[in-house]
């Protein structure tokens, strides 16, 4: 899983275990117990950030559409409106 910006993906575990800071200063929490709620919250993240990364990525890329149906919707602005009159004077 590749995420393309990994120090917000940091940043974000950071401040989701931020909030047990003072429970580590005045030791209700231990240690071990602080690392792996980070580690859970850098787990969780990395896989938010990887799917939110594979998300840009795709609809950036082109998305799915390909030459055809470029063609298709470009042809589209060129037919008449109903109501439209006929050009050709019928």
């Amino acid at each position: 899983m590749r995420v393309r910006r990994p120090e917000l993906v940091l940043a974000a575990s950071m401040l989701i275990s931020a909030p047990m800071v003072p429970g580590i200063l005045n030791g209700s929490i231990g240690a071990t117990t602080a690392l792996e709620r980070f580690l859970l919250a850098l787990a969780i993240c990395w896989a938010g950030g990887a799917l939110l990364s594979g998300i840009i990525s795709h609809y950036t890329a082109g998305g799915g559409r390909n030459a055809e149906e470029d063609s298709d919707v470009r042809g589209q602005d060129q037919m008449p409106f109903p109501g439209d009159r006929d050009p050709r004077g019928s």
